[in-house]
């Protein structure tokens, strides 16, 4: 069935990036979600692009970036988008809240 088969893929996304410390904003559950995974990237389109020259293709823009497994991708494909993110993504920083004296 392609929409678990998708939906799986994008489980697999969704812990791989919580396991990076990127902030999913793509609902857990399977029932509340389709097949894309989003999670915020502060240079987005700068990420996609550098994702982009090692052959990795998602949307980027509007602080978050896109990935869309679908029916023609699979595991493997989930493991080099992970390599090539660990290669070009900066770590994420955790926030900072500026607290006046």
């Amino acid at each position: 069935d392609v929409e678990q088969h998708a939906q799986g893929l994008g489980t697999e996304l969704i812990e791989g990036l919580k396991s990076r410390g990127r902030p999913v904003i793509t609902p857990e559950p399977p029932e509340e979600r389709g097949g894309n995974v989003c999670f915020l990237a502060e240079d987005a389109g700068g990420l996609a692009a550098k994702l982009a020259a090692e052959r990795v293709l998602v949307w980027g823009g509007e602080g978050r970036i896109r990935v869309s497994p679908h029916v023609h991708d699979d595991r493997e494909d989930v493991e080099r988008f992970f390599e090539a993110l660990d290669r070009v993504g900066a770590r994420p920083q955790p926030s900072r809240s500026f607290i006046p004296s």
